[in-house]
């Protein structure tokens, strides 16, 4: 088994995943009905609302990408710090740290950026696709961090 010893590649190879799972629960949650809008469509009203982006469709796509890599990148390197400090519960740990990750579109919403939001349902399984997203992070510094230093429990 892959052991990685460097917290910030862990941080960087968890937010990368996490970001895969978030993407596919929330494409899950779109074809159900669950969820108005997909998050590369809440990530462009994001970059819509400022003007000075000159934007294209090309553009479009490639920033809301960018958008969304850099939050999960961010969320999943605090996330592997914050799972080093203390070594229990480490998947329960990552799932309430993921599910409180789900204010960030909140803020947004606040601040006038987002227009979804309008169900309840809706909010609700975004703090749930941000759970699952902090489990991801847990799940992989549990199984590919050092033994020493991440979220392992001592026997």
């Amino acid at each position: 088994m892959i052991k990685i010893q460097n917290k910030l590649t862990l941080g960087l190879v968890s937010g990368l995943l996490g970001e895969l799972v978030i993407m596919s629960i929330n494409r899950l949650f779109v074809k159900l009905g669950l969820v108005q809008s997909s998050l590369r469509l809440m990530s462009l009203q994001v970059v819509k609302c400022r003007r000075w982006i000159p934007l294209t469709s090309k553009k479009d796509i490639w920033l809301s990408i960018g958008i969304s890599t850099f939050f999960c990148i961010n969320g999943g390197l605090m996330i592997t710090y914050l799972l080093s400090f203390n070594k229990r519960l480490c998947l329960l740990k990552g799932f309430v740290l993921g599910t409180v990750g789900g204010i960030i579109p909140y803020v947004f919403k606040q601040a006038k950026l987002i227009k979804d939001f309008k169900k309840p349902i809706s909010k609700i399984m975004c703090l749930v696709s941000h759970g699952f997203f902090g489990l991801t992070v847990a799940l992989v510094v549990k199984t590919f961090g050092n033994k020493d230093n991440n979220c392992q429990t001592k026997r």
